[in-house]
Formats: structure tokens, sequence, C-alpha cells
């Protein structure tokens, strides 16, 4: 199973925000799995990290992301919403 995790990582000396943003977790049996892949990868790549707040984490629909991608880009109503 697939999960798509929403997170922001800061910075341990200046609270500022390092990164930011949603990161797609494969092959992981449950979202606990899902977490703990990403909390390993987010401490390799930031070492110097503060805080990881992970906002929201879901099941990842190939189905689902194949429409986004298609509609995202063509959307007549993208200039209303804004």
């Amino acid at each position: 199973m697939n999960y798509l995790i929403g997170y922001t990582v800061t910075d341990a000396r200046t609270g500022a925000v390092l990164n930011e943003g949603k990161m797609r977790v494969k092959n992981a049996n449950s979202e606990f799995v899902a977490k703990a892949k990403f909390a390993t990868y987010i401490e390799k790549q930031y070492p110097a990290r503060g805080q990881l707040v992970i906002h929201s984490i879901s099941k990842d629909n190939p189905m689902l992301r194949m429409f986004d991608d298609i509609f995202k880009k063509n959307n007549p109503f993208d200039k209303f919403a804004k």
C-alpha cells in the first residue's frame, strides 16, 4: 500500500521551516509503518532538523491521482478560484 504524507520540517536552532510539502511512501503495510519509514528518511536528509510535523496521511489511490493530473493542468475554473 502507498501512502501520501503532508509534512513540515523545521530547523533545530532557528525554528525556520526547512521543507514543507507532500511525499509518497511506497510499500508500507499500515499508516504507522509509513510514518516510521518517512521519519527515518527525513532524519537522513535533514540531520539538523528540530521538528517533523505530519499534517496529513492518506492512502494513495493511483486512479484518483491520474484524474487529478489530467484535470489540474487544464482546469478552466482555476482563474475563478483565486
